[in-house]
Order: C-alpha cells, then structure tokens, then sequence
C-alpha cells in the first residue's frame, strides 16, 4: 500500500473547498449519515458538530467491522484469520482524522481520549498473544504513531489547563511499558518531557521524574535513572547529581553515565576507580560479561592516555576469562602493547592463564600456537586435548612431520564407533562418510586410518546395503 506524507495530505485538504470536500465524503457518509449531516453546513460548521460522534464506539468498529462472530471481545484472539489489517488501518486512520477536527472545535479532549482508546486496544491486541499470530500486521495498521502525534497536537491547545496537560502526561508515562513501542520512531519520553519542561519548574519537573524513577519497579528503572541524571547535568547541579549516583550505583547503565562524566571532566582517576567498583560488584554478582565490558572500558581508557604497561596487565586479566571468540583480539592487542624484549615472558604468562580452552583442540589457543610458531606447545595441546580434534587437525596436521601426524592421526581412531547398531539409519551412514572424507584428506595417516575404518564395516556388516552404498562414497 502506497503511503502519503502528512504534509501533503494537509496541503491537498487545504486546497479543497466546502462543497468539493462534501462532494468527495459523499460516498463514505452514505453508512455514516450523522458524518454527513454535520459536513453539510461548510468546515465551521462540521467542526461544531463533528464532536458528537461516540468515539468509544467508533474505535471498537475498527476493530469489529470484518469479525465473524457478534462475541468479538471474548472471540477475537481465537480468530485471527477473520482480521485484515489493511482494513483495519484505514479505518483507524478515519476515525483518528475526525477525531482532529474536535481539537479546532475547542475539544481537545477528544482527540487525546480516542487516541487512548485506540493505544488501548493496540495493547490488548498485544497482550492477548494475538499479534504472535499473524505476520502479515504493520505498526502503521495499528496507527501507534498516529495516536501520538494526534495526541502531542492536542496538547498544543490552549483549552487544555496545566493541570488537565500533566495528567495525559502521566498517562502517557504508562505506555513507556508498552512493547508496541518498539515498533514506532515515535519518542514518547521526548513528548512527555518537552510538555513537563514547559509547564513546571526546574525542581517541579526533578520532583515528578523521581517520583516515576521511585515507583518503577520493572526494565525501564535504568534508562529512568540516566534520565535524572543527564537533567541534573543538563541543571549544572552536580552536587546532587554525585549524590544520585551514590545512591544507586548499583545501576549500572547509571554508572556508565557517570564515567562519561568523569572522563568529560578530565576526572580520570575517580573514572578508573568507579569503573573498578564497577568490576567489583558484577564479579559479586556473577556478572561475567558485565565484568568483561567495564574491563574493556577501562582498556580504553589506558590506551587513550598511553598507559600501556597498565592496558597489557589488564588484556592479562581479560585473557583469563575470555570468550572464545575474543581470545586472539586480546592477545593481538596484548602484541601491540607490550616491548618486543618482553613478549615472550608476557605471552608464556598469559597463555597459561585461560584453562578453559584448553581441552578444545580447535580452541583459539592453538591458533596463538602456530602464530607464535611454539609448534611444540601446539602438538602438546592436540595431543591432550579432549574435543575437536578433527576439525583441529584440518588445519594444523601440515604443521608436523610424518611420525607426529600419524600419532595425531591414531587418537581419531577412538572416535569411530566400533559398530553402528546403536543408530542404523541413513542419515547415521551418510554422517559416518562424510567423517571418513574429511579424514582421508588431513593427510597420508588420515587416508590410511579412514581406509581401515571403511574396510574393517564393510567386513561386519555385508548386509547392510545402505551403509556399504554410503562409504563408496568415501574418496580413497
């Protein structure tokens, strides 16, 4: 479906004259004759009396109007099939343009009240594990940046009081949970604080955040927190911001802010030291990749002011835990920061650090292995190595004379079963020659021990026509 942008909706509206714009609602006021009766008097006129529609009842038709069953809101979710969301969407989007005309009417109260009643729907839509149903939904289906941009325009009116302007805020609030929101541009945290920034003081505004930041209890609290804290900035009132932060620095998207602010501020020292609480507590808790994170945090910092015999003690640290996948980046930059005289004590003290790739053969140890050309550390891993040592050997066998790889080659023996009348299936078969080709092409030991492999089946099990079609497929 083509979409239209609402400039030039508005401009192409404005151009239409009164009895152009009956004209063209003719067709739809034909279902709708209250619509058409109030557009009959000119734009005045149908704004005046556009109002009395019964928007509740409106938007729920939104929702109803292909459902097959009179019992929609107890049936709806049994039946998805009987929604089209197209249908659906265009419907919304006419109830959400009448629903503006009430803001020139001097009734804004309309426009916000139909925009939570269709963000209402749109989240028992949600709730009722409906969407998990259908795919085929769009969040322009559902109008969720409409609802709020329909509902920022209404606050722009003047008939709204201070009082009436922060109760939609506060309710506003309580769609920051909604998960719909993930799938809008819209920022309704920008709109509820641009609107609380206009009408409250400094210590007004302060007030209503912590209240909201205190009475949180779910996955927002974080970003609530770093909110009060870049306001407190934003005020020039670091004192209470310092004292917030002591408060909760058990936040730690909080404490990144704060380290941000330190470094800012050329506070390195205090930066270091909060970024160590910060290793501290998530060690306590068992935070193993948040403890890996502030590690690398601190590693930039030393690198950025040249410290580096501090940033290879820390790549030490953070090798002893490291992830598979970040091993060789360490270890790289480990290289790079430490004098060439002293690499080779660093690197032995480093490598015997990480003990739990050691029993993986394919492990980024081996790799450091060959790099570093400790070829003999290299066969001594693949020799006592407990898992992967195939794919290990398909990259490393060449790296060894004869005798080695054909003692390498002797601890794959083990790994083939003896039988396979545990699983005697064709896909069993076909896994066992895709095994046997991949050794048979390490190296000259491989193709000896797959050929005994092939031979020593072929001999135990003659009748089985399927295993002996399989390994002819192994390249001998």
């Amino acid at each position: 479906m083509t979409k239209i942008a609402p400039d030039s909706v508005d401009k192409l509206l404005s151009s239409i004259s009164d009895e152009d714009l009956r004209s063209i609602v003719r067709t739809y006021a034909l279902t709708h004759p209250t619509m058409f009766e109030a557009l009959k008097g000119g734009k005045e006129e149908s704004v005046s009396k556009v109002v009395a529609f019964d928007y509740a009842s409106e938007v729920k038709k939104c929702f109803r109007h292909i459902m097959k069953t009179p019992r929609w809101e107890h049936d709806w979710h049994r039946q998805p099939e009987y929604l089209d969301w197209e249908e659906v969407g265009k419907d919304l989007l006419k109830v959400l343009k009448r629903a503006e005309l009430s803001i020139d009417a001097g009734r804004p109260e309309i426009a916000i009240e139909t925009s939570f009643l269709v963000l209402e729907m749109d989240d028992r839509l949600y709730e009722e594990d409906f969407l998990y149903e259908r795919e085929d939904w769009d969040a322009d289906d559902l109008c969720l940046d409409g609802c709020f941009e329909l509902i920022e325009k209404a606050l722009d009116s003047p008939t709204l009081s201070k009082e009436q302007k922060l109760e939609i805020c506060d309710r506003l609030a309580t769609y920051h949970h909604s998960v719909l929101l993930e799938y809008i541009e819209y920022d309704v945290q920008e709109l509820t604080d641009s609107v609380r920034g206009s009408l409250l003081t400094d210590d007004e505004h302060l007030a209503i955040l912590i209240r909201d930041f205190q009475n949180e209890n779910g996955w927002r609290k974080s970003s609530m927190a770093c909110g009060i804290w870049n306001y407190l900035i934003e005020l020039d009132r670091i004192g209470e911001a310092e004292v917030f932060f002591q408060e909760n620095n058990q936040i730690d998207e909080l404490r990144e802010c704060y380290v941000d602010y330190l470094q800012v501020a050329a506070r390195h020292e205090e930066a270091m030291q909060v970024i160590d609480e910060g290793i501290k507590l998530a060690g306590e808790r068992r935070l193993y990749g948040l403890v890996r994170k502030w590690r690398e945090r601190k590693l930039q910092i030393l690198e950025s002011h040249g410290d580096k015999t501090a940033a290879a003690s820390l790549c030490q640290d953070i090798f002893t835990d490291a992830h598979s996948s970040d091993v060789i980046t360490c270890y790289r930059k480990a290289k790079e920061l430490v004098d060439p005289e002293k690499w080779e004590s660093f690197r032995d003290k480093m490598l015997v650090k990480n003990k739990n790739l050691q029993d993986y053969a394919d492990s980024p140890l081996a790799e450091i292995y060959r790099e570093e050309r400790l070829m003999d550390r290299l066969y001594d891993h693949l020799c006592s190595a407990r898992y992967g040592l195939m794919d290990a050997l398909s990259r490393y066998a060449k790296e060894f004379s004869a005798d080695k790889q054909r003692i390498l080659i002797a601890r794959l023996e083990k790994e083939f079963p003896i039988s396979v009348g545990y699983n005697p299936t064709r896909r069993s078969y076909r896994d066992l020659a895709r095994r046997l080709n991949t050794l048979a092409k390490i190296c000259p030991a491989g193709k000896e021990l797959a050929s005994k492999v092939v031979k020593g089946f072929r001999t135990k099990y003659p009748n089985r026509p399927a295993l002996i079609e399989e390994l002819a497929k192994v390249e001998l």
